[in-house]
């Protein structure tokens, strides 16, 4: 008994008894077939259900009264009635540091606060397949628990429920889970890999703070909040084909962030979403249009567009630097203004046979791409589109361009031959200024415009 308070207790209970008072919070007492005693009281007026209590008036009234391995029964038999136990109390076994498993059946619905809380010995939880909520810090400071199996009927995990499980290295989150609270599973330092089934709706701040080993994330969840930025431990990133929106500053200063995959639904990523991921290498695209999400960001090697894509949108890589190719599959029928703009690093790209339109500086100062070749499908080039793409020495234009506009090639220095082709009935002002390398040039018998300066500076 905590603090020695052995006698002073057996004197209240003697003189609670002669009274006819109640001495103990706890209502019944029941031996289980293996022994093991377990406190409970009832959850109602009428003593019809029976929650898993603490012994004594407080939950530190002994100390560990729950110890080795406990199987809670899904009823017990007091003075010849059956009850049946529905519910694990609040700080039911709290501090039981002696505990080290625990068995909780099916017929519990709730899990309330702190019933587990700082058990620093339990290595194992068997959750029945009934319980429906997890309460605040209900399993927080057990950091001795290795793994754990969340069951599907848990709708709701609480503040703080796994709060300081540092030992904890796996974690399954069921489809049925829609909210979990506010540092659920902070300071699980163990924890490596987290999925956020796509029944979750709300995740509250710090969730998942202080997780300092979790290096990959999969969200099948419709929206994803701002629930791991700072988390710079994450090196892999997943979304599903679930996911539509991703919140601003979602992944905010997730610094070591290197791969993401993006599904097919998402439509809308928040402003500053990927701000200071700066060791992301490589990103993978199934939606259908890439908007601006990664503009500037200098660490990106490599950018695989799923055959869902249809648009690459305005300044979708503008600045990229360590962009090195890009394949731009048969389903993209749009390259936006600036969307490869200054990815001086960028020496290969191939362009579907889909492309309708080639924006406004598409590809300007991509110094270094040595060729490109515009396929039949592209019907006009827009103005600065391969401007001063100084290493530019092949360029191969499709039979359905009609015009070519102005400064489209403007700079492009490394260009010695260029051929033009009957298709074209336009080319714009400056269209190939300053392509001082230009020795030769074929016009097609279809230009009936050339524009001023078109070919001013090719010497």
């Amino acid at each position: 008994m905590k603090k020695n308070r052995f006698w002073s207790i057996l004197l209240l209970t003697l003189f609670l008894s002669m009274t006819g008072t109640k001495a103990f919070a706890h209502d019944i007492a029941v031996a289980n077939d293996d022994g093991v005693t377990i406190y409970y009281v009832w959850t109602d007026d009428n003593k019809t259900e029976l929650a898993v209590s603490y012994r004594g008036s407080s939950y530190n009234s002994y100390s560990n009264e729950y110890t080795g391995n406990v199987i809670i029964p899904e009823s017990v038999i007091f003075q010849g009635t059956t009850y049946p136990v529905t519910s694990i109390g609040s700080h039911a076994f709290q501090d039981c540091s002696g505990l080290m498993n625990i068995t909780i059946p099916n017929s519990v619905t709730y899990i309330n606060g702190y019933a587990f809380a700082d058990c620093l010995g339990l290595t194992n939880i068997t959750i029945g397949n009934s319980v429906t909520t997890i309460g605040q810090a209900a399993f927080a400071g057990c950091s001795n628990l290795a793994s754990l199996t969340i069951p599907n009927a848990v709708s709701i995990i609480g503040g703080s429920a796994f709060y300081g499980c540092s030992g904890l290295t796996s974690v399954t989150i069921p489809n049925s889970v829609t909210t979990i609270g506010r540092e659920a599973f902070s300071g699980c330092s163990g924890l490596t890999s987290v999925t956020i089934p796509n029944s979750v709706t709300t995740v509250y701040s710090e969730a998942f703070y202080g997780c300092s080993g979790l290096t990959i994330v999969t969200f099948h969840c419709k929206e994803i909040g701002s629930w791991f930025s700072r988390l710079a431990n994450i090196k892999e990133i997943i979304i599903g084909d679930e996911v539509t929106s991703i919140s601003e500053r979602a992944f905010y200063q997730c610094s070591g962030l290197s791969s993401i995959t993006i599904g097919n639904s998402v439509t809308t990523i928040g402003k500053n979403a990927f701000e200071g991921c700066t060791g992301v290498t490589s990103v993978t695209f199934h939606c259908k249009e890439i908007g601006s999400w990664f503009r500037g960001l200098k660490s990106i090697e490599e950018i695989v567009i799923g055959d869902e894509v249809t648009s690459i949108g305005s300044q979708a890589f503008e600045d990229c630097l360590g962009l090195t190719s890009i394949i731009i599959p048969n389903s993209v029928t749009i390259i936006g203004d600036y969307a490869f703009a200054y990815c001086s690093g960028l020496t290969s790209v191939t362009i579907g046979n889909s492309i309708t339109y080639i924006g406004n500086c598409a590809f300007i100062n991509c110094t270094g791409l040595t060729s490109i070749d515009i396929p039949d499908s592209v019907t006009s080039i827009a103005s600065g589109a391969f401007a001063w793409c100084s290493a530019l020495t092949s360029v191969t234009i499709g039979n359905s361009v009609t015009y070519i506009s102005s400064h489209a090639f403007s700079g492009c220095i490394g260009l010695t031959s260029f051929t033009i082709p009957n298709s074209v009935i336009a080319i714009g002002k400056e269209a190939f200024r300053n392509c001082s390398g230009l020795m030769s040039i074929t016009i097609g018998i279809s230009v009936t415009n050339i524009g001023e300066d078109a070919f001013s500076g090719c010497i």
